[in-house]
């Protein structure tokens, strides 16, 4: 396998990042275990995602606008979810902080636009970058679910 772009690996890490936050929580927060023991796996699925794409980029099928943003960005909400990841560990996050913290996150990939680094000319390539887009909205929706039973 070639070497990914700098920016695919840092996405996909952050990705990686995530599952890991998610899978404390789901340590941490027993009653909503598997929420988050589902989420956190969907996290890995993404991660695998970009590593297919950064597959394809090398045959020309999948251009990355590297001008999109800086990689400084994404190095910077890995450092977030890292920090997040201490603070879980150390105990001082509630559940519902928990559930707030990871709906930023989801939010702020989707609102930074972060996918959109990828433009795909062939179709199982842009039905892969939808897939993506939807599985982040998916966590969004369900973690808003979850916020809500929490908050009645």
């Amino acid at each position: 396998m070639i070497d990914q772009p700098p920016i695919l690996k840092l996405l996909s890490n952050n990705e990686l990042l995530l599952h890991g936050l998610y899978r404390v929580y789901a340590e941490k927060f027993l009653e909503f275990h598997d929420f988050w023991i589902k989420i956190s796996q969907e996290e890995v699925d993404h991660a695998n995602w970009i590593e297919q794409l950064s597959d394809q980029s090398s045959d020309g099928s999948l251009f990355i606008n590297v001008h999109r943003f800086h990689s400084e960005a994404i190095k910077l909400f890995s450092d977030h979810i890292k920090i997040e990841t201490e603070k879980a560990l150390s105990g001082n996050v509630s559940a519902q902080e928990a559930i707030g913290i990871a709906l930023d996150m989801e939010k702020a990939l989707i609102e930074h636009k972060f996918f959109e680094v990828f433009q795909a000319d062939g179709s199982p390539l842009k039905e892969l970058l939808d897939r993506l887009a939807a599985s982040t909205n998916s966590h969004i929706i369900r973690l808003q679910e979850l916020l809500t039973k929490i908050n009645a």
